[in-house]
């Protein structure tokens, strides 16, 4: 818990820093400014896959911890879009899971293109995001029991940011996933793809900035 609260802090020291540095000159969340974003699960997360089922057929739940910065650039009032990477990591008994996926990711912040958003104000926004992703699950030590993974992730999500300054917020979001995954044991062949599912709820800090004017 202690490595994990040391990298939200991190990454939320981060981008503090980011904000403090470049004014926003061009407008919070206008076109031609800059953002950055880190997020983390709230500390719970519910998870359905077709590689959980057991052998009645019923799918099994596990809890997991995300991190999730993201930076990009306003093409338009109140859209930007940029790059997101994410680090996930699950344990269930002794079985461990560490994932890393990265792609684009673009926010509509609403309302934002019609008013100027400043210190005190919250805003509205939705999201979407495509990752690919490469993951290791170890059920023991040695190869046998190793489970790589590979696939791709859709992510939908809507939430909410409000602005503790001009250029710097707290954000709520609830999202659903979508993707599919392949797997291979040790040095076997690569399995069918299968779906999967993922609702949970991220929160985190976000900072917008320019490099002039």
């Amino acid at each position: 818990m202690n490595k994990r609260f040391t990298i939200i802090m991190a990454i939320a020291m981060t981008l503090l820093f980011a904000a403090s540095a470049f004014s926003a000159e061009k407008g919070t969340m206008k076109k031609g400014s800059w953002f950055m974003a880190g997020g983390w699960t709230a500390g719970f997360s519910s998870t359905g896959s077709d590689a959980l089922l057991d052998s009645t057929g019923a799918k099994k739940r596990m809890s997991h911890f995300q991190v999730s910065p993201s930076a990009g650039y306003f093409f338009m009032d109140g859209l930007g879009v940029g790059a997101l990477i994410s680090f996930d990591y699950a344990k269930f008994l002794e079985v461990k899971t560490t994932e890393m996926a990265f792609g684009p990711k673009a926010y509509y912040y609403i309302g934002a293109s019609k008013k100027d958003v400043a210190k005190g104000m919250a805003v509205p926004y939705g999201t979407v995001a495509f990752t690919y992703k490469m993951g290791k699950t170890t059920f023991g030590s040695g190869a046998e029991n190793e489970d790589k993974t590979k696939g791709y992730d859709v992510m939908f999500g809507v939430g909410g940011v409000y602005l503790l300054a001009n250029s710097v917020g707290v954000f709520g979001e609830v999202y659903y996933d979508l993707g599919s995954e392949k797997s291979k044991v040790g040095n076997g062949d690569w399995s069918k793809s299968m779906k999967e599912n993922q609702f949970g709820l991220q929160i985190g800090v976000n900072a917008f900035f320019s490099f002039g004017e």
